[in-house]
């Protein structure tokens, strides 16, 4: 029987945006020979790899597409009274999602500290940029490992607390005089 066409999908070919016909086709003619970067814009709940295709004569590119799944995140902001003074900002953070096969995906957190991932199914580990951070500051929890799933929207979150002062003490003694 085979798939369905991905109809009225946004592809963009070298900062040139299409959309696919109703048969899931693109067709973009009299294109000089060089090097061509295709890819898959937001498709909702579908994903395709781009491509990069050096052309020399008429070329069809099949890009097969996967259903994907959604992950709504977000970062919490924590201090106390013995915390280093710390910009407590959440916004444009870089969370990145690695794939057991070392494949990354990036996005970045809105000036709330909320993101949104929407990967192909598979079991990931996410990770806070830590030079996205505030110097004075420390992820809790980085390096969280989550399955998609495209059936079932998932919920991470990470803590970053400010760093706690480091206080030294001493003590003084007095000597008395000796009777």
């Amino acid at each position: 029987m085979g798939d369905e066409p991905a109809k009225e999908k946004l592809i963009l070919i070298n900062n040139q945006l299409l959309n696919s016909n109703p048969k899931g086709k693109v067709i973009y003619r009299n294109l000089p020979d060089g090097n061509y970067d295709i890819q898959i814009k937001n498709s909702g709940a579908w994903y395709g790899d781009s491509k990069r295709i050096d052309l020399k004569q008429d070329t069809t590119v099949n890009i097969p597409l996967i259903q994907i799944g959604k992950i709504n995140g977000s970062l919490s902001f924590s201090s106390n009274k013995f915390s280093v003074s710390a910009n407590s900002s959440l916004g444009a953070i870089t969370i990145t999602a690695i794939n057991k096969n070392g494949k990354a995906f990036e996005t970045k957190t809105d000036s709330k500290g909320f993101f949104i991932f929407f990967l192909p199914e598979d079991t990931y580990t996410l990770l806070i940029k830590k030079d996205d951070l505030n110097p004075q500051t420390e992820c809790m929890d980085n390096e969280q490992t989550i399955t998609v799933d495209k059936n079932k929207p998932k919920e991470v979150s990470f803590r970053i607390q400010a760093k706690q002062m480091i206080i030294e003490t001493k003590k003084f003694f007095s000597s008395s005089p000796q009777k």
